[in-house]
């Protein structure tokens, strides 16, 4: 009688542990299938902020070139002003 008691309880407990054992591994593949997404969504934004930063770099480029024409024009007329070209006049 006790054996049949002690190999109930052992029984139980391996279902326990079974249950457990089921519960952790559903835990651990959603844990991982959020990790995937994650990496998945990180990827996207690095994509997007190398397409961002791209795009600043073009646009700050093209700021200097025109800074640099406006700089040539002004001089180009500072020039023509201390040869003290006429105007017509």
């Amino acid at each position: 009688m006790e054996l049949e008691s002690r190999v109930g309880r052992v029984e139980k407990r391996l279902d326990t542990t079974t249950k457990l054992l089921y519960a952790g591994m559903k835990m651990l593949v959603a844990m991982q299938k959020e990790n995937q997404e994650a990496q998945k969504e990180n990827r996207r934004a690095q994509k997007e902020n190398r397409q961002a930063h791209k795009e600043t770099r073009e646009a700050m480029q093209a700021l200097v070139d025109a800074h640099l024409r406006t700089e040539a024009k002004v001089n180009r007329l500072v020039d023509a002003m201390l040869r003290g070209g006429s105007n017509g006049g």
